[in-house]
């Protein structure tokens, strides 16, 4: 029997800009990286532990400078893009996940404060809550919108974030 899986994830975002009104909302479809496929390999069929880090954590991709995103890109090094840190707190927001059912997988959402003024591509998960270029760290996916978003001091960018296995 042959029988192909096909992982999948979609990021949920809404932006309120300073005075709470909706301004734009995006559902972007990610992609996992080659090191996340592994990670996701090792702790699956050998029980590895985590490789850095506690958990989860979304990041935001910035627009400036923004070329591209790639399967090759790790935590470490990540040439076609930036991040996005103009919100406050300073380090990326931790993904809390309930279990998995049917296939699914999706969590808590989580909310940006946004301190600076900006553009944003698209979003992240990582390993690390840390914004650096740890190489130890884990990037498993990127998503990116279509073109820039801009945000506002003052605004708020809510994330979802959800992952399925399936058979296609």
């Amino acid at each position: 029997m042959k029988s192909p899986l096909l992982v999948t994830g979609v990021f949920g975002m809404i932006y309120c800009d300073p005075s709470g009104a909706v301004e734009w909302r995006r559902d972007i479809d990610n992609g996992a990286t080659i090191v996340g496929c592994d990670r996701m390999l090792r702790r699956m069929f050998l029980g590895a532990s985590p490789d850095a880090g506690s958990g989860w954590k979304i990041g935001i991709i910035a627009g400036s400078g923004f070329s591209s995103v790639a399967p090759g890109d790790t935590h470490g090094s990540h040439p076609g893009w930036t991040e996005f840190s103009g919100y406050s707190g300073g380090v990326r927001k931790n993904w809390s996940p309930f279990a998995a059912t049917g296939g699914v997988m999706s969590g808590i959402g989580t909310q940006f404060d946004i301190t600076s003024a900006g553009t944003v591509r698209g979003l992240l998960t990582a390993s690390k809550a840390v914004i650096d270029l740890d190489p130890l760290a884990i990037l498993w996916s990127t998503a990116v919108a279509i073109s820039n978003l801009t945000v506002a001091s003052g605004g708020v960018l809510h994330v979802t974030y959800t992952t399925r296995i399936r058979n296609p």
